[in-house]
């Protein structure tokens, strides 16, 4: 607190002009503007006054300033930064002054500089706008390492857009992390113009080719970039050929081709790479589907002991014989896709290898099963064996609609069929490979198709009184309900007495998260999705009359008409009774029971 800003505050006198006045008998008018300015002159030292006052009393006011600072970065600190990168976080300027002046004097919040949304043509784009907020933030960062990300587009505009900052936006000696995607020749320019200087703090690097496409060429980068940037220990490279030789000491490594392009790499040098990151955490390789298995006579398999997660992409024998030549430490997160078609007789080397992770003793309890389809690849599926079965939103984000992977997954696997029937076969084949005893979720809710044939399986091998989640406002609701009616006409096995209905999607597809709710713009679909609500009531009361009532029938993430923007229940234009009447426990919605008496106690 400044004591000498607050002492003059208090003894502040009235605006020397308004008390000459008022002695003067100054005329009507003229008293009136004074004290107009002199009230607006006290609302704002009572606002200071107030400020004051609750920096006393709010114990987050106490703090010291460097502490305040670090904890409005790690507020801000979100998956993959996106709060950073937007500037969203900067609501915070508007609680107080205090804030405002910690917030405005944190070089970390200000280091991450977004240039993806700078468009190839300048329509309804404020380059002015950009350039001042770029110039704001390399001023507020100083000397502080700098984040960046951003696109390249093919265009003019985007030359003439960054010709104030020539050869870079930013400071080289403070690049810490690049993340640049764009055409081949915008990316490898601006990687040339980087060989050229020093940037000692690059740690983190990351080149998408966009242009990638099958029979066109990778973009090349020259070795002399790896040889100059010494400091790397994250790469992400997609759709570029590089040197895999100058590859060492890395803590994260990400390659990814097309499926058809032609390999350019030999699965040899990638293991030899890797050997030379002992310290390596993260490996993901999405390999080209004719890249060929590792030499047999390989006389040792790669110890990582750091390793946290590894994901193989490519054909089966290629990711299987990968995944032999890998010493990986127990609770190690392990992914593998197989893209080609294969038979189940075929699996049993790749199922038994993960078979035998599940079953270490320090591996942990697998106790929610994600399933989802191949997009790529039909007929085809992922599994995702978890240890967390806590239901979160389906959406990584209900502004872009994105759908969220299955987290804490321990083990994912992904193969791909001629037939819905072999890819059944294959499926059936899989479960019996892994402990089921303490799965209680089944979670489709990412399956835009759900076949019964590939339901089957799971309904047969899921232990009793599981749970099973599910989206609105897609295709494999309707499917997955066809099949339960199915099932229960036919008294086969069901085992979910629990089912979890899932609104993020369906709010995400109409776009209420971001406008509100439009009635005469989405009232057809909000009428489809809350159909999908009643053919589920409408199972349950089908379920009670067939003496296999459903112990709870849950809702997550329905809208509220008091969202900001509104929303819209999918749920609430349905009698309350109805809801539940046919269920053996009750109806759950937004984590609020709803009793007998027609009231909603929260969890």
């Amino acid at each position: 607190m400044d004591y000498t800003k607050l002492d003059a505050l208090v003894h502040d006198e009235p605006l020397e002009n308004l008390t000459r006045a008022i002695s003067n008998h100054a005329d009507r008018n003229t008293l009136a503007l004074l004290l107009d300015a002199e009230l607006e002159r006290r609302q704002r030292q009572f606002r200071l006054l107030k400020e004051y006052r609750d920096s006393l009393i709010i114990p987050i006011h106490a703090l010291p300033p460097e502490l305040l600072s670090h904890i409005f970065f790690l507020s801000a600190c979100d998956d993959d930064y996106k709060a950073l990168l937007s500037l969203s976080w900067t609501y915070i300027l508007l609680v107080c002054r205090h804030w405002y002046d910690v917030a405005w004097s944190t070089p970390d919040l200000w280091s991450f500089v977004d240039l993806q949304r700078v468009p190839a043509l300048p329509e309804g784009f404020d380059g002015g706008k950009a350039l001042r907020r770029i110039t704001r933030q390399r001023e507020r960062v100083g000397a502080s390492s700098m984040h960046v990300r951003m696109y390249t587009p093919d265009s003019k505009y985007a030359d003439d857009f960054f010709l104030p900052y020539q050869p870079f936006f930013w400071n080289p000696s403070s690049l810490a992390s690049l993340h640049a995607s764009g055409p081949v020749n915008k990316l490898s320019d601006l990687l040339t113009r980087m060989v050229a200087v020093d940037h000692p703090r690059l740690n983190d690097l990351a080149v998408l080719n966009e242009e990638e496409s099958a029979g066109k060429p990778l973009l090349p980068l020259d070795d002399g970039f790896l040889f100059k940037h010494t400091s790397l220990r994250g790469l992400h490279f997609a759709g570029v050929s590089f040197n895999i030789h100058l590859l060492h000491d890395l803590c994260s490594l990400n390659i990814a081709y097309l499926h058809d392009d032609a390999p350019t790499l030999e699965t040899d040098e990638i293991l030899d790479a890797v050997a030379r990151c002992p310290t390596l955490e993260f490996l993901r390789l999405k390999l080209q589907l004719r890249c060929l298995p590792p030499s047999a006579n390989r006389s040792h398999s790669v110890d990582l002991p750091s390793l946290e997660s590894v994901q193989l992409e490519g054909s089966y024998a290629t990711c299987t014989k990968l995944y032999s030549s890998l010493q990986l430490p127990p609770r190690t997160s392990v992914s593998v896709r197989s893209l080609d078609e294969i038979q189940p007789q075929d699996t049993s080397e790749l199922l038994s290898y993960l078979k035998a992770r599940c079953g270490h003793p320090e591996a942990p309890p697998i106790t929610l099963l994600a399933l989802n389809e191949m997009h790529w690849k039909t007929p085809g599926f992922d599994m995702s064996f978890c240890t967390r079965s806590q239901l979160t939103s389906s959406s990584k984000n209900f502004r872009t609609g994105g759908r969220k992977p299955a987290t804490s997954c321990f083990v994912q696997v992904g193969f791909a069929a001629s037939t819905p029937e072999m890819c059944a076969d294959l499926a059936t084949t899989t479960l019996r490979h892994f402990p089921l005893d303490n799965i209680s979720h089944l979670d489709i809710r990412r399956m835009d198709e759900c076949p019964t044939v590939l339901l089957n399986p799971f309904f047969e091998l899921l232990p009793a009184r599981s749970i099973l989640a599910v989206s609105f406002a897609i295709e494999a609701f309707d499917e997955l309900f066809d099949t339960l009616h199915l099932r229960l006409a036919n008294r086969t096995r069901i085992p979910f007495n629990q089912i979890v209905l899932d609104a993020a999607e369906g709010l995400a597809q109409l776009g209420l998260p971001d406008i509100g709710w439009d009635p005469e713009e989405c009232e057809d679909e909000i009428k489809e999705t809350r159909e999908q609500f009643s053919k589920a009531l409408s199972y349950c009361s089908k379920a009670k009359e067939a003496g296999r009532p459903l112990d709870l029938l849950e809702v997550i993430n329905d809208g509220y008409v008091w969202d900001l923007p509104p929303t819209i229940s999918f749920v609430l234009q349905v009698p309350l009774r109805r809801l539940w009447r046919d269920l053996a426990v009750g109806f759950v919605r937004n984590d609020q029971v709803l009793n007998r008496t027609g009231y909603w106690v929260q969890l």
